[in-house]
């Protein structure tokens, strides 16, 4: 390990500051030497956030990678979770609410946030993000373009930390140390021809795989393993995580006496990313069925950090957590429009195997879009030149194009949004593109009806079937009902 990773990254003297950390990370972001099963890292930890690379996931591998760093001897580096698409301008426009909030959250007075957006040349959220965010198809490109391959083709061994999901979709083997540890070993989409990743450690709020081995079995012993189900959302136990560790104290003797200190500024920039991620997850802390008190403990710690800066501290300014909340909401909400009914679909989409009795696979994958079916309808038919027309034939053309894109035997689309009359509504589209699946799909919809409280969605007429398999679009009333909950019930089916 280079003799300045203990000098700026470990935790004999830590950097202070959220944009000094990630850009001292970037500079170590490639492997350093080969690594062994029974060695100890002796290279970067990537941190990994799942496939939807939402602002949870992306949140969830700053904050761990920031804290973690402090405390070990091993750089932990976050990666956004997006293989094909590079940090900067594409990033901003495919995750425009992480823009804004790694906007908010940097900039020290409305003036910065201004300044951002009005920078005489490239724009300035852009020039933010590509400085101090890296994706995974950013790394692919730097590791092709090194001397960090091994001869011969022999993928690269690393280690990853697993936040906002516990296992990745590329699972390669089991290895036993002579020590008689279980290590295992994944990989990832843009990365699997590349490296495999062996688990160090794992932060999740979704069901547990069982993927991940046991804390005792982890590569790095420093990294915890905790698989919660319940919070709302993934920051929230990584909060958890590092106040029970000691890595961040409720309160700082600096940041009390000193507000306008680095750790103060420091502090209030982690906290407002923080709560945007846990805000934009719990709508607030008002989303029914999703909210926990580690949600709810988590705000109000993080409230307190920001409440402890300056110009807070000092009275000039008030804390304004449902501005923060609507700001980035908004700019979520309203970043569709320049997308393509594709990249819609891509944009918080998941996607599992799952293996019947018969020893078949069943490949399905999960859509979420905020904003109702009817405009995701629209879109499409103003795709296809036909603005004018109210019909499914245009969506169904091109979810079936998805579909197609990514094998998929089952596709749904989950919708979540607020209505013109300011009520939030969810519906979900389900279609068994395979017909070898039909019988299990109709199964879910006899057993999930009452549990999600599907009803009739009658905006457009359609007769069940088009084309090939089985497609159904209900309206959920049931609202405490998301993906997370939704996919384990679709997913047990066909299992």
């Amino acid at each position: 390990m280079p003799s300045e990773f203990g000098h700026s990254l470990g935790h004999t003297n830590p950097i202070t500051g959220l944009l000094p950390f990630l850009k001292q990370a970037l500079q170590h972001l490639l492997p350093t030497a080969t690594r062994t099963a029974a060695s100890l890292p002796r290279n970067p930890v990537y941190v990994l956030g799942n496939q939807s690379a939402d602002l949870d996931s992306i949140v969830s591998a700053v904050l761990y990678s920031y804290f973690f760093s402090r405390s070990t001897q091993s750089i932990h580096v976050p990666l956004v979770n997006l293989p094909d698409v590079p940090s900067g301008t594409e990033l901003r426009r495919l995750r425009p609410e992480f823009a804004c909030a790694f906007g908010l959250a940097t900039s020290k007075s409305s003036k910065d946030r201004e300044k951002l957006t009005t920078d005489a040349g490239e724009d300035g959220i852009v020039r933010l993000l590509r400085d101090h965010i890296i994706t995974v198809a950013d790394l692919r490109a730097r590791l092709l373009s090194s001397n960090k391959l091994e001869k011969g083709g022999e993928k690269l061994e690393l280690d990853a930390v697993l936040v906002d999901w516990n296992k990745p979709p590329h699972s390669i083997s089991e290895e036993t140390t002579k020590e008689g540890k279980k290590i295992v070993k994944g990989s990832i989409d843009g990365l699997a021809d590349l490296a495999t990743f062996s688990i160090a450690g794992c932060i999740d709020h979704h069901a547990d795989e069982g993927f991940v081995p046991s804390a005792e079995d982890l590569v790095d012993s420093s990294n915890p393993r905790v698989i919660e189900l319940g919070p709302g959302s993934c920051t929230s136990l990584i909060i958890r995580e590092v106040q029970r560790r000691g890595l961040w104290p409720s309160s700082s003797s600096s940041a009390v006496d000193e507000p306008h200190s680095a750790d103060a500024h420091a502090d209030a920039e982690l906290a407002k990313l923080a709560l945007a991620a846990i805000l934009i997850d719990t709508t607030n802390l008002t989303a029914e069925g999703k909210v926990t008190d580690v949600d709810r403990d988590a705000v109000s710690f993080l409230t307190r950090k920001i409440e402890e800066s300056a110009p807070f501290r000092a009275g000039t300014e008030v804390w304004d957590q449902k501005a923060l909340f609507e700001e980035v909401q908004y700019a979520k909400a309203h970043s569709l429009d320049w997308l393509t009914v594709d990249e819609i679909l891509g944009r918080d989409y998941k996607d599992w195997t799952e293996t019947m009795p018969s020893g078949d696979t069943t490949v399905i994958g999960i859509a979420s879009v905020v904003r109702p079916l009817s405009w995701i309808i629209a879109k499409a038919n103003e795709e296809n030149g036909l603005k004018e027309e109210k019909n499914l034939n245009s969506l169904l053309e091109k979810t079936k194009q998805f579909a197609g894109k990514r094998s998929l035997d089952v596709v749904a689309i989950m919708t979540a949004f607020t209505s013109k009359k300011e009520e939030f509504q969810r519906e979900l589209l389900l279609w068994v593109v395979n017909e070898k699946r039909i019988e299990q799909g109709e199964i879910f919809v006899e057993s999930a009806r009452e549990e999600l409280q599907l009803e009739k969605w009658s905006q457009f007429p359609f007769d069940g079937r088009q084309e090939v398999g089985r497609l159904y679009i209900w309206k959920q009333a049931n609202l405490g009902k998301s993906r997370k909950q939704v996919a384990p019930l679709l997913r047990e089916v066909y299992t």
